[in-house]
């Protein structure tokens, strides 16, 4: 289609409402704007816009003075948000609804943490050189930041993506420990380590579900510090230790080590760095248990396809079948015992050292 003809049919469209182009036409126009969602919703979490409506209804010029924000920029987002399901409007102002609530802090599925990081620089930025990874095949965090994202996330101005990234390891993945909890047999052992674990909620739950398994919690030394603060971890006393450090350089010694979505984020070859260490510290007999998203022979899920690009654009990682996490591991010096789904679509891959 000539250009003249095609910016005239966008014109019409636009002038007679996008249901009134096509289906097509209005799905793809809602793809491309879908960025601006992102950010809405980003900015909703940031200034706890669910927390401020969760109790009744609250007005723009109320949410704008306790957050600080510009009165007729408050309006507009909210007035916004009502066609996206995400407020109604009333006498009142604005009221909350089921998709706004999911954003709650106190919400024990809230996405909230998720939604700050989506929105982040650290990941917006990364994703807006997309073209560039698509040509190179290489990660765009260190051109689009000019650091990667996890030396970013421990700077002042990633400090809140940061806390937000740690948090959400412990919230939205708390089906996941449940079920990893239920269903492994941890008796008998002496030490699991949580590699990468950020606040340590999967290890907590092994920990409480077998009172005499001491665990080590291993991540970067600014997560570890935010870990020590944690009044679930301080509760369980002795029994658990949390170190900050680097798990290129060093891992502690255990009988268990756990690795919870860690692997999808790097290259083959720095998967093969993080599981020799592992292996080189591993006590004898030691296991290995390894949560990821597992690619199936079936068609790719959204989310699935999604991740992938994520680990793509910002981290050099990628999504792995479980044949590829296979190679990786009988390389590394393990072998595969056992893989079942969690909570779709995560999976959970034992393996023993050889």
């Amino acid at each position: 289609m000539p250009h003249t003809e095609t910016t005239q049919f966008a014109t019409e469209a636009l002038e007679n409402g996008l249901a009134g182009a096509d289906d097509v036409h209005e799905r793809v126009f809602r793809m491309i704007y879908g960025a601006s969602v992102t950010q809405m919703l980003r900015c909703l979490a940031l200034y706890s816009f669910a927390d401020h409506l969760a109790g009744g209804p609250a007005t723009p010029e109320t949410i704008a003075m306790a957050e600080g924000l510009n009165i007729d920029a408050t309006r507009r987002l909210m007035r916004a948000c009502v066609p996206f399901g995400l407020m109604t409007e009333s006498a009142g102002g604005y009221e909350s609804t089921a998709l706004l609530a999911k954003l709650e802090k106190d919400n024990p599925w809230s996405l909230r943490h998720l939604a700050i990081c989506q929105g982040g620089h650290s990941s917006w930025a990364p994703w807006g050189l997309m073209d560039r990874a698509l040509e190179t095949g290489d990660p765009q965090a260190e051109a689009a930041l000019g650091m990667s994202v996890w030396s970013y996330l421990a700077t002042p101005q990633g400090a809140v993506e940061g806390e937000a990234v740690a948090a959400l390891m412990g919230g939205v993945f708390s089906a996941v420990d449940r079920a990893a909890a239920e269903r492994l047999n941890t008796r008998g052992l002496g030490i699991a380590a949580d590699i990468g674990g950020a606040q340590g909620s999967l290890l907590r739950a092994l920990m409480q579900a077998n009172p005499e398994l001491r665990g080590a919690l291993l991540d970067l030394p600014h997560v570890a510090e935010s870990a020590t603060q944690l009044a679930d971890n301080i509760a369980l006393g002795d029994r658990l230790t949390i170190e900050g450090g680097n798990f290129f350089e060093s891992v502690p010694q255990a009988d268990l080590y756990l690795m919870r979505t860690i692997l999808h984020d790097w290259s083959d070859k720095e998967c093969l760095a993080i599981l020799r260490r592992c292996r080189r510290s591993a006590r004898a007999g030691a296991r290995l248990v390894v949560i990821e998203n597992v690619l199936g022979d079936g068609p790719t899920q959204s989310f699935t396809a999604q991740l992938d690009l994520t680990m793509l654009v910002q981290l050099g990682g990628r999504e792995r079948t479980l044949a590829q996490y296979g190679d990786l591991l009988s390389e590394a010096g393990f072998q595969i015992e056992s893989c079942a789904v969690l909570c779709p679509p995560f999976s959970m891959i034992e393996a023993v050292a050889v």
